[in-house]
């Protein structure tokens, strides 16, 4: 790849590490002395290749298997960032510096996908599905009002005390319980398949409906309830 450049002779100084994007695609470069490297969130690593700069242009082949040079105008922004017009492809990409540290391979790929973030460079197609994997963990993490949704069944509900055996969750508070709330609905026909909701109880509370520190563990839902609102999965 060939790199012709614009700007005084101290702006080439281009060594460091700079982040780009282009229609979804998100690219680290990584320049030290007179050699470069690329990886790309296709999950592609290139080979270090060596530059060459004769005047205003910059001399090095394509990354990866291809020997082809090709060439591109660089318009130096400023220290942190510059530009790459390829000509032939009419295609621009614009550099900017990472100012954090590249860690080693452990944990690179982590670390690089949050760099991709945080530079914004997703396409459209992860930002439905990120969306909807947000969507999902804020379900997750609070599928319904406990305490709302009991106040609505205060009549309609009997209980019983399961094994927690069958839980990960199992912290080690001598007087915990699980309790499993059962809450029929109007029209269910099958006495097996009950609402029912399980939760961890604990200190003087334990043996109260009434209890706000009580800990929702599970759910199991049979039968259509309005008032469960987004747990209404039925």
């Amino acid at each position: 790849m060939i790199l012709t450049t614009v700007g005084c002779e101290n702006e080439l100084k281009l060594n460091g590490n700079y982040s780009t994007c282009h229609n979804g695609l998100y690219a680290e470069l990584y320049i030290k002395n007179d050699s470069m490297q690329s990886v790309t969130s296709m999950e592609w690593i290139s080979n270090r290749v060596k530059f060459e700069i004769k005047g205003d242009t910059i001399y090095h082949l394509y990354f990866g298997e291809w020997a082809d040079s090709a060439k591109a105008k660089i318009n130096y922004i400023n220290k942190d960032g510059f530009e790459l017009y390829y000509p032939k492809d009419n295609i621009t990409h614009t550099f900017k510096r990472i100012n954090s540290e590249i860690d080693e391979y452990e944990v690179f790929w982590n670390e690089f996908y949050k760099r991709r973030i945080e530079f914004g460079c997703i396409p459209e197609y992860e930002k439905v599905r990120l969306k909807e994997n947000l969507n999902i963990n804020s379900f997750l993490e609070n599928p319904l009002d406990l305490q709302e949704f009991k106040k609505k069944k205060k009549r309609d509900v009997t209980t019983s005390v399961t094994n927690e055996t069958g839980y990960y969750f199992n912290p080690k508070i001598k007087d915990s319980i699980f309790y499993v709330y059962n809450f029929p609905t109007k029209k269910f026909t099958d006495s097996r398949k009950i609402n029912q909701i399980v939760v961890f109880k604990y200190g003087e509370n334990k043996h109260k409906y009434e209890d706000e520190t009580e800990i929702l563990i599970e759910m199991r839902v049979f039968n259509s309830d309005a008032d469960l609102g987004k747990a209404n999965l039925i």
